[in-house]
């Protein structure tokens, strides 16, 4: 029995996997080697999940296995960022460079199969054309046909690898032997451009697919980058640098203005604003004095402080938000197009019917018409090439992606457009997403008393100031047209403000706490007025000398369009959430104001990914919406993730649908297009099955004996190019019609 001890579970990117053919195959050894007790590979994702017995097997050997078969594995992860990278970028390049080849070579085969069909010159150079589109630009089909054919599967490359070989060969043949059928009276003809519009239409498709995956990738790096690589650290009154990977817990670490912080920990000298965005949301820095606890990723804007690391390396909030993200996009199953899962019992069925074909009629005619035996079992694999099949799906999406992104939608994945329409729950973040994300003066309530040169010394102190919300009354006193004076004296106030002296009088400028220091009390209505703002999470900053002079209330600012959207969205019969990091208090008045009823406040980034989860075990189909890095865990573990366009680089990488101005009425506009996109998606694909259905009754020839109807490979060529113009034609309707 193997002890539980010796069992190690680890998830290892993986290189060289083109789809999820590959990762059956990989999964197919690795089970059968000893000491394995599992093996799970993400072909979305490039990686493999490994459970298995180190007593028994080690990683090296599992690599070996791995590299016997064509794959690779990397074992050390401190080459993680760069190879996987630099693979997938190769990979997406040559991919790229395959397809444009393919449409370079399609298009004066198609051109000369049409206009100079009755040239025997003309198939020769569809030949030389044909030869490098299909074998070359083409070849995965046929390396992962064969493959599949190893393991005893069929799916959509099987079928595309065996149709266009079939064209091909019978092409050939009817090129180097015109005579064979000229001799028997029947017409020559070649399929060299059906086999190649096939390469080409498919290989558009598995380009788009690839670019969401790069996406998902640069998402990963991108949050890795978030953590310095390096870190000050103080030992024995030493300064000295040392690699993030090496920190131990209670190590003294310094941090400068403008670093980002590396460990979880606590300050122990010093304070700033420390800007934890990462971790809430919200854009204003967030005041830290000695005692207080500081998160790795977060940035510290002003000051410098020195922390002792309470959490390093995989501890941290940061690697687990990472480790988290990686898990969620494993997760995520790679679209599993329907005709492909129809292609595993169709591509079988088609070579059956085929090859039944060629028998009955040698064995009905006694062999005396074997011309007719080839000619109705190459019509079946010709009529069967999946070329409209092929495009049922992937030319609806590519339609739909251009009409997204002429209405400000970027969609990466085309995973979202085939799955919004049945989103039955949205979740917004408040910061940056339902609001601006930037403080505003929303009401300044001026004493009668105040006047230009207490508005000037005002100005020239929040220009001095270091508070975030500083700059924001500033801006607004010199849109006023204030003007700067001279000050005798600035003494910033940690915690509660500023205090300064100008024309020999005392000023201050902060919150309640300091206010009470030179004001005995507030009046009632003052008081009343001020605490009606703050319950609806507004920031109050006062400013006065032995008297009140001004109260600034500062609020974060709601997008135009935030109601209509969540108006809009409820009538869509869709519930609508609000998750933010922010107090409760603002929380409520935001949800309030734009009609969100359902809202949860004073979230961590694990608790709206948490939130996320327990709603899909509900059986709910979920969208979350978010702009920053602190909403990346609840991106990646939504159904669909949907980044606005002013918000972080990371957010966008991790999302499916980036919206481009950020406005949230686009949200309807992209699930109505889902929903078009669908059905279009579903009409091509009955539309291809009845085709191949009907096509392979006549071609086999089973209305022969009765009618005398035979269909020549040339009218299958033919249909097969009409059965793709109307796949073609019926989603390019997605481009004009109103949404």
């Amino acid at each position: 029995m193997t002890e539980r001890s010796n069992i190690i579970t680890k998830t290892v990117p993986i290189l060289n996997i083109n789809c999820t053919n590959c990762a059956l195959i990989i999964e197919k050894k690795l089970k059968s080697l000893p000491g394995i007790i599992n093996a799970s590979v993400n072909a979305a994702s490039n990686k493999l999940l490994l459970e298995y017995d180190d007593n028994i097997i080690d990683i090296r050997s599992i690599r070996e296995n791995i590299l016997n078969i064509g794959y690779d594995i990397l074992v050390s992860n401190d080459r993680l960022r760069d190879k996987i990278s630099d693979e997938i970028k190769v990979k997406y390049r040559n991919l790229k460079i395959k397809m444009i080849l393919a449409w370079i070579l399609v298009i004066p085969t198609s051109v000369l199969s049409i206009f100079f069909t009755d040239e025997q010159w003309s198939n020769f150079i569809m030949l030389c054309l044909s030869v490098p589109l299909i074998f070359y630009c083409g070849d995965k089909f046929f390396i992962n046909a064969r493959k599949l054919f190893n393991l005893g599967r069929a799916n959509m490359d099987t079928l595309i690898a065996i149709s266009t070989l079939a064209a091909f060969i019978f092409s050939l043949f009817n090129t180097l032997f015109p005579e064979f059928w000229i001799a028997r009276g029947i017409k020559v003809h070649v399929y060299y451009e059906a086999a190649g519009m096939i390469i080409a239409f498919v290989l558009t498709g598995k380009l788009l697919e690839d670019k969401a995956k790069r996406s998902a990738e640069n998402a990963i790096k991108s949050l890795m980058e978030l953590q310095p690589s390096k870190a000050m650290v103080i030992m024995n009154d030493t300064e000295f640098e040392m690699p993030i990977d090496q920190l131990k817990k209670d190590n003294h670490v310094i941090v400068r203005s403008g670093e980002s912080i590396p460990v979880d920990g606590i300050i122990i000298s010093g304070n700033s604003f420390i800007n934890e965005s990462m971790v809430t949301g919200e854009p204003m820095p967030v005041e830290k004095t000695k005692g207080d606890k500081v998160l790795a990723g977060t940035v510290n804007q002003r000051g410098s402080i020195i922390i002792v690391a309470t959490k390093v390396g995989s501890q941290t909030m940061l690697a687990q938000i990472i480790k988290m993200v990686k898990v969620s996009q494993s997760e995520k199953a790679p679209v599993q197009k329907t005709a492909d899962k129809i292609s595993a019992v169709f591509v079988p069925t088609v070579m059956s019917i085929s090859l039944i074909t060629f028998l009955l009629w040698i064995l009905l005619d006694g062999g005396s018409n074997i011309f007719i035996a080839i000619i109705s079992a190459v019509s079946v694999l010709v009529i069967a090439c999946p070329c409209a099949l092929g495009l049922a799906t992937p030319a609806p999406l590519t339609v739909a992606i251009g009409r997204g992104a002429i209405n400000g939608l970027l969609i990466k994945d085309a995973y979202a457009l085939e799955n919004l329409y049945k989103v039955d729950t949205i979740v917004l973040d408040k910061t940056g997403t339902i609001t601006k994300g930037e403080p505003y003066i929303k009401k300044v309530m001026w004493s009668d008393q105040i006047n230009d040169f207490d508005k000037s010394v005002l100005l020239s102190a929040q220009i001095r100031a270091e508070h975030p919300l500083a700059s924001s009354i500033a801006d607004y006193l010199k849109k006023a047209g204030i003007t700067k004076t001279d000050l005798t004296d600035f003494e910033s106030i940690i915690g509660k403000g500023t205090k300064v002296i100008a024309n020999k009088e005392t000023y201050w400028i902060g919150n309640f706490s300091l206010s009470k220091e030179y004001i005995s009390e507030l009046s009632d209505s003052e008081i009343k007025e001020i605490t009606t703002w703050q319950n609806k999470g507004m920031s109050i900053v006062l400013f006065g000398s032995y008297k009140l002079l001004a109260v600034f209330v500062i609020s974060d600012q709601i997008k135009e369009g935030s109601a209509a959207a969540v108006a809009d969205l409820k009538s869509m019969g869709i519930d609508v959430i609000m998750l933010t990091g922010d107090n409760k208090n603002s929380a409520s008045y935001i949800a309030q104001e734009v009609g969100i009823k359902d809202y949860k406040a004073d979230l961590l980034p694990v608790d709206k990914y948490n939130c996320i989860k327990d709603m899909r075990r509900e059986s709910k189909i979920v969208a979350m919406v978010g702009d920053g890095v602190n909403d990346s865990l609840a991106l990646a573990g939504a159904n669909v993730s949907i980044a606005m366009g002013i918000g972080s680089d990371f957010s966008k990488e991790v999302a499916m649908l980036t919206i481009v101005n950020s406005d949230l009425r686009a949200l309807s506009f992209a699930i109505r297009l889902s929903k078009k996109c669908v059905r279009i998606i579903r009409i091509n694909l009955l539309w291809a099955f009845i085709y191949n259905i009907i096509g392979i009754i006549v071609a086999c020839g089973l209305l022969y004996p009765l009618f005398g109807i035979l269909l020549n490979p040339i009218w299958a060529g033919i249909a097969m190019v009409c059965s793709s113009v109307s796949v073609i034609m019926n989603s390019l309707r997605l481009k004009w019609s109103k949404i």
